[in-house]
């Protein structure tokens, strides 16, 4: 009798020893996905944080100016190291203008579609656009990732659809869509939007992809310019880096007329 209580005795105590180590065991495994969980939280909260910092006006200790009349909100501070006049009348020639051709002010700007900042900045525009109307044009060049197959579809789609004189109308509904566009298909609602007359034509155009030299030419324009964040502007040359108040880029144009009597939807 005394050996079975014995025997029980132990075959208890070694149940309970199994089943500690088997708790700690699901405590660490809990404790382990919870930290992975936290972890990844705090990734995702740098990487929005961080793209959040690029649609910031760069300000660049070095060599700067402040840009007169700037509002109460602040006041933007520009690279000073603006390209050459051929340089930059090269990028006039070979983009995609909305505007006068013989305007007094052109602002070239680097963009992507898929960017929120750049949407921000194309609305921005519209405004100058509507402003001086005889006065400011604007050549859109793009940033895309050529190797990223159906993204690139919506400029490539931009540029057949300038061929049909709707690249205006074509580029804002773009912008309008903004991050809901559906890559791989959704170039041609756009081009629905955009009331593109030879559709037929167009989807030939864009599956044909002749016009890619053109989105490579601008890719290799904005790296040997040290373009590095969508939006980039250059107004007259002059660099802009990020996002700006309407009332920033209207100083910024307002000083590069020629004639100081140019005022607005003139």
């Amino acid at each position: 009798v005394y050996k079975r209580q014995g025997q029980g005795s132990s075959t208890s105590a070694l149940r309970q020893h199994v089943d500690g180590r088997r708790n700690m065991k699901m405590a660490f495994q809990i404790f382990s996905t919870r930290m992975v969980n936290l972890v990844s939280v705090l990734l995702v909260l740098g990487a929005s944080v961080a793209f959040a910092l690029r649609g910031i006006v760069t300000v660049f200790p070095d060599e700067s100016r402040t840009i007169p009349d700037a509002d109460d909100r602040g006041q933007a501070t520009l690279r000073t190291d603006g390209i050459s006049p051929p340089e930059f009348w090269g990028l006039v020639t070979s983009g995609q203008r909305l505007g006068p051709q013989d305007a007094a002010v052109n602002i070239v700007v680097f963009s992507d579609y898929g960017c929120g900042f750049c949407v921000q900045m194309n609305e921005t525009l519209g405004h100058l656009l509507e402003r001086y109307p005889q006065h400011v044009s604007v050549v859109v060049k793009h940033l895309a990732e050529v190797s990223f197959r159906p993204r690139f579809n919506v400029p490539l789609g931009a540029l057949c659809a300038g061929e049909q004189n709707r690249f205006h109308e074509y580029h804002d509904a773009s912008f309008e869509s903004g991050r809901r566009i559906e890559y791989t298909t959704g170039w041609r609602d756009i081009a629905n939007t955009a009331g593109i007359p030879d559709l037929e034509e167009f989807e030939s155009c864009v599956r044909s992809r002749r016009l890619v030299s053109k989105i490579e030419q601008d890719t290799t324009d904005a790296a040997r310019l040290g373009v590095r964040v969508a939006p980039t502007l250059f107004i007259n040359g002059e660099r802009v880096i990020g996002t700006a108040p309407l009332e920033v880029l209207d100083s910024i144009v307002a000083s590069n007329f020629v004639d100081r009597r140019v005022s607005s939807r003139s």
